[in-house]
């Protein structure tokens, strides 16, 4: 078998698929999780994160990203459209105090696993997986470029 990575497809992936192959996939990362749909409130700002060097802390509400009211799905459309390197300001509260931070999003780090067979396993190595799991009826397609 073959660990493989991919970036999350949002908070609530749990992996175990190699997900879309589609657009939907984030290009992006803010460097916190966020709760809320019409009010957002950081839960978790990773350590080293765009988020943490510009400033935010977990429990901070985020109230705007670049001039329009922050939600949910507005940040969830932010992590697919932007790019690496591209910059947003935050206003965000800390209890009383409004904050403005400039935010340099990230890549999207390949941080949400599944699991691939490795067809160019050795025939003893096939033959005990075979056993173990049974025959594999149809092949999977090949293998992503993203294993290991």
């Amino acid at each position: 078998t073959g660990l493989c990575l991919r970036p999350a497809a949002g908070g609530n992936d749990r992996g175990g698929t190699a997900g879309k192959s589609d657009d939907t996939a984030p290009r992006v990362w803010l460097g916190a999780r966020f709760k809320g749909t019409q009010e957002v409130t950081l839960q978790h700002v990773f350590n080293a994160g765009p988020a943490e060097r510009a400033g935010l802390a977990a429990g901070d509400a985020v109230v705007a990203v670049d001039g329009l009211r922050a939600s949910g799905e507005g940040l969830e459309r932010l992590v697919r459209e932007r790019s690496p390197g591209d910059e947003v300001t935050v206003h965000a509260f800390r209890r009383d105090e409004l904050l403005v931070v400039a935010l340099t999003l990230a890549p999207a780090p390949a941080d949400t696993a599944w699991l691939e067979l490795d067809d160019t396993a050795d025939p003893p190595a096939r033959q005990r997986r075979a056993a173990w799991l049974g025959p594999r009826t149809p092949p999977d397609p090949p293998r992503s470029a993203d294993c290991r």
